[in-house]
Order: C-alpha cells, then structure tokens, then sequence
C-alpha cells in the first residue's frame, strides 16, 4: 500500500535449503516486512489466475518453513507471472478472473513468528515446456521449467530500481510508474 514503511530482504530456495538441490542462477524472491498488519495491492496490472487462502497463519518459532501459506498469483500481458505469499487466512480480496491494476487491494497480511507481518513476491515466466523431464526427478535433481525476473519498484516517492537487501523503502504509487 502506498506510503507503507517495510523492510526488504531476499527469501532463500527452499529445494536448496531442504533437499540439496542447486539454487537457480536467476533466483531472486523478495520478502518484505511490515510491522503492522497491512493490506498489499497489486504492483502490475493483469488476470488473477489463482487464489489459495484457507491456511491459518502459521506463528510458530518451531516451523523454520512451510508452503502452506496463502497466495495470489497474476498473470501480466507479457506472459509472466507474479506470486504474492503471506496472506491471513479469508483476507484475500480477489477471486480467478479478476482483472488487477496497480494499486488493486488484493488482501490483508498474516502475522508471522516475529512482530512482524511478510508478503513475499515472486516474477517468473515458462521458459520451457519439456515437461517429461520433471518425471521420476526427486526435489535435489528437479530442475525448474521457469526463468526467475528481477523486477523493479517504485519506491520513496520519486525512485524506480532494483532494491538492496536490508534497506528499509516506502511504498509508493506513482501514475508516471503506471504508465
């Protein structure tokens, strides 16, 4: 949301972390943290294609990660896709099929473990479609279909750029970015 205070960090690749698989040489996925509870709008327009929001937010200092964690995913014009992950649970505002533009309410933050509330983001598109070499590969041999995005922001009012790990950004909306 516009004029929103959060912190950015980078979310680390879960099949590398867990299962030993080799992290994409792309790979870049955002968390940002917010100290309040917040409601995320959309960054680009595009078609929301799928909607998961039935888990309860998970708030336990035992559980380093888990994949159930609502989300929304868009799908742009340019064929790429955007996943926003960390909802609360039934605090999702839109449903497959709704058409987003920038600044969209797209639903409220989960608490996290901490004091603080996360969403994190991830621009990927297909990159390609041999899908029979996913069949029989276990987590640490799976090599992904997709290519992973940097995207850019605006951030601060006046700024447009990639971010640096640990800044702290205020969120903007500007109609110059839009356009």
């Amino acid at each position: 949301m516009p004029g929103t205070k959060v912190k950015v960090a980078e979310a680390y690749f879960a099949n590398e972390k867990y299962f030993g698989a080799e992290k994409p040489s792309d790979w870049k996925s955002y968390v940002f943290y917010t100290e309040k509870q917040e409601t995320v709008t959309a960054g680009r327009k595009g078609l929301v294609v799928e909607v998961v929001e039935n888990f309860e937010a998970q708030t336990s200092k035992d559980i380093e990660y888990t994949t159930k964690k609502n989300y929304v995913l868009i799908e742009h014009e340019d064929g790429t896709l955007l996943r926003y992950m960390g909802f609360q649970k039934d605090g999702i505002n839109v449903a497959p099929g709704d058409e987003v533009v920038p600044g969209t309410a797209l639903g409220i933050l989960a608490p996290t473990d901490s004091k603080y509330f996360q969403i994190s983001l991830l621009l990927y598109h297909l990159a390609s479609a041999n899908f029979e070499s996913l069949q029989g590969a276990s987590l640490s041999q799976h090599k992904s279909l997709y290519k992973i995005l940097r995207p850019q922001f605006n951030y601060d009012s006046t700024q447009t750029g990639f971010l640096v790990i640990g800044k702290e950004y205020t969120a903007s909306n500007s109609e110059e970015y839009i356009e």
